[in-house]
């Protein structure tokens, strides 16, 4: 038997209730919520700043002895969304909701967060006013970001500790993003194909990346290829996953092959007034409270792009 979770936002707060399981029997309640992927940090926030810890309905400390059977409700405090993200309607597709995530698609030429270039109209400003709508105390809490040209699915927490633990997937390599990708001829490899090569960031510029042997391990698997019609020269649609998560780490190993992405100017991608062609497809994690393997998927052809429509 293990403890078993559950989440709710009763009292307007988030809360999490666990089963206190024969392992961990007799043991003190902050080992316990440490075993459960607690951090400090989340702990300390619901002792001092409005959370609330109980066991069999009482209110206790960290230091209360817990028992087989006994049931464990943590009341996290909430969360003050940040004045600086404007809360902004406009457009957002939800492809998955629960309690306490979101998946959702985010279109190509929309930023994931607010920047000098990008103030408003991202993701994360919808969002924002998406959350306080449905009246969710929380921040915005980005998972897995995207670049502005890159279209697809971008996982969102509903609370800091949900964050945590999408953090610690990342970390042990257990949420896994498949991307799409179209570039220019016939990639000729024989699949699967892993590029294996580290990257850097180039010298003469702040955001570009390369191709470097002092750069940080980088590796990317192509797993797929579909011919695409095409009335100029054949394209191929390549399916891709990332090992690590290097900035820019797909796009600038295509380009280290020799394939860069149609439309990723930045990289050498040719230039066809289409946004660029990279798109994040798929989704595979355990959902964070119930252990249960989640798969999202959303094709490049579902993104709408006009090179598809014949397709």
């Amino acid at each position: 038997m293990h403890s078993s979770t559950a989440a709710s936002n009763r009292d307007d707060r988030f809360h999490l209730m666990f089963i206190v399981d024969e392992a961990n029997d007799r043991v003190l309640l902050r080992d316990f919520l440490y075993a459960q992927q607690f951090s400090s940090r989340t702990l300390t926030a619901v002792k001092h700043h409005g959370g609330l810890l109980l066991v069999n309905g009482s209110e206790r400390n960290v230091r209360y002895l817990v028992r087989r059977g006994d049931r464990v409700d943590v009341y996290f405090p909430k969360e003050t969304p940040k004045a600086s993200l404007i809360q902004e309607e406009g457009p957002l597709h939800i492809v998955k909701e629960t309690s306490s995530y979101l998946i959702v698609y985010k279109p190509p030429q929309q930023a994931t967060m607010p920047s000098k270039l990008h103030p408003t109209g991202t993701l994360a400003n919808y969002l924002a006013a998406y959350l306080a709508k449905q009246q969710v105390p929380s921040n915005v809490h980005i998972v897995t970001r995207l670049d502005v040209g890159t279209s697809g699915l971008v996982c969102v927490a509903k609370n800091r500790h949900i964050h945590h633990l999408f953090s610690e997937q990342l970390k042990n390599e257990q949420l896994h993003r498949l991307y799409e990708a179209v570039v220019d001829g016939e990639v000729p490899y024989a699949l699967p194909y892993l590029i294996d090569a580290p990257i850097a960031r180039k010298s003469t510029s702040i955001i570009e990346r390369i191709v470097d042997p002092s750069g940080k391990p980088a590796q990317t698997i192509i797993e797929r290829k579909k011919l695409l019609e095409s009335k100029e020269k054949p394209l191929t649609l390549l399916q891709l996953r990332l090992l690590t998560g290097r900035t820019h780490q797909i796009r600038v190993h295509l380009r280290y092959l020799g394939y860069p992405i149609i439309g990723d100017t930045l990289y050498g991608g040719r230039e066809t007034g289409e946004p660029m062609m990279l798109h994040c497809s798929q989704l595979r994690f355990k959902d964070p409270l119930t252990k249960k393997e989640v798969t999202v998927t959303y094709p490049f052809e579902q993104s709408g792009q006009s090179l598809f429509s014949n397709d």
